[in-house]
């Protein structure tokens, strides 16, 4: 009797496996013009965006029923979710993929990945959000007025990434490395992983300014230090909210402000 129950135990969940893998498809999801906004958001699965001839998305070895669209008045929504987390047992997630292919400047583009990779190349844009869970973030040749990232436990990686306004960047527990352009206010915060900015452009043209003593703060390879926090810190006395850590202000336009938590920050000038 024990063993029929083993022998049928095993049936139920290979057919599960089965019913699993063999309702994943491949296919072009939908096309899509005169979009002003585009919404990807992915409980699992890598998100890939692309430059291309064509607008389109396409979708691969994903379960069709978890894919929902809506596109109103050219704001375009595409959802991955996962119905409960049972529904997921025993599932390769790694190669189910969301792929979107750009030919057009879309002004606002919003991508969140949970626990897969976000990948995103050869992209302009006037606005970027990018958000993952635990999967990595990887961005190479990419151009933008405005940066959001919201890095999870994942790792965040840049190459030949240009933002011509504001960079807004929220440390998760993976270390992020930027090779970039970055100009006028970027603000880092939180986290506890490191960040790297290789910033091609001369230091002068930058001040940074900060608000933790807990974290490291160097500026090509040398730390920097506030009077005012050795003072505060010798004597006893405590930080105040708001308060600078590092000021050194140049009467420049690009401002560097960091906030809170422990990673360190490596800042790195070409000139």
């Amino acid at each position: 009797m024990k063993k029929i129950i083993i022998i049928l135990l095993s049936i139920i969940y290979f057919n599960q496996i089965y019913s699993q893998t063999s309702n994943l498809i491949s296919k072009e999801l939908l096309k899509f013009n005169n979009i002003k906004s585009i919404s990807v958001l992915a409980d699992i699965g890598n998100i890939e965006v692309k430059k291309s001839h064509k607008n389109l998305i396409y979708i691969e070895n994903v379960i069709y029923d978890w894919i929902k669209t809506e596109n109103n008045d050219g704001v375009l929504k595409i959802s991955y979710k996962v119905p409960n987390p049972q529904s997921i047992k025993n599932m390769n997630t790694s190669k189910h993929k969301i792929i979107v292919m750009v030919s057009d400047n879309i002004k606002e583009n919003n991508f969140h990945a949970g626990t897969g990779n976000l990948i995103i190349s050869d992209f302009n844009c006037s606005s970027l959000f990018l958000s993952s869970g635990t999967g990595n973030i990887n961005i190479n040749n990419v151009n933008t007025e405005s940066l959001i990232i919201e890095a999870g436990t994942g790792k965040v990686n840049a190459n030949n990434l240009k933002v011509n306004n504001n960079t807004e960047i929220h440390i998760g527990t993976g270390d992020i490395t930027l090779n970039c352009e970055v100009y006028n206010k970027i603000f880092l915060e939180g986290g506890t992983g490191n960040v790297t900015m290789n910033i091609n452009g001369n230091k002068n043209d930058y001040s940074v300014n900060g608000e933790s003593f807990v974290r490291k703060i160097f500026v090509n390879g040398e730390i920097t230090k506030s009077e005012f926090f050795e003072y505060e810190f010798r004597n006893g006395g405590r930080i105040k909210p708001n308060r600078d850590m590092i000021k050194q202000y140049n009467n420049t336009k690009n401002i560097i402000n960091i906030d809170g938590s422990i990673g360190n920050i490596y800042i790195n000038f070409k000139k």
